[in-house]
C-alpha cells in the first residue's frame, strides 16, 4: 500500500481531509526545550495526542 493510498483510506475512514504535520523549527521551540531531545519528542507527541481525535 503506497502513502496516497493510505492517506484515501483516512479519508474515507474519518470523513476529513485533515492532516496534522509536524515540521519542528528549534529556534521556534519554548526555551525549557532547546537542545533536549526527549522533552522536544513529548511536546511533537502532546501535538499528536491533542489532534488524534480531528485527523
Amino acid at each position: 500500500m503506497t502513502f496516497l493510498d493510505m492517506l484515501r483510506n483516512a479519508e474515507q475512514q474519518n470523513g476529513s481531509m485533515l492532516c496534522v504535520g509536524l515540521d519542528p523549527e528549534p529556534a521556534r521551540f519554548p526555551a525549557q526545550l532547546k537542545g533536549d531531545a526527549n522533552k522536544i519528542y513529548d511536546f511533537c507527541a502532546r501535538i499528536v495526542d491533542a489532534t488524534a481525535d480531528l485527523s
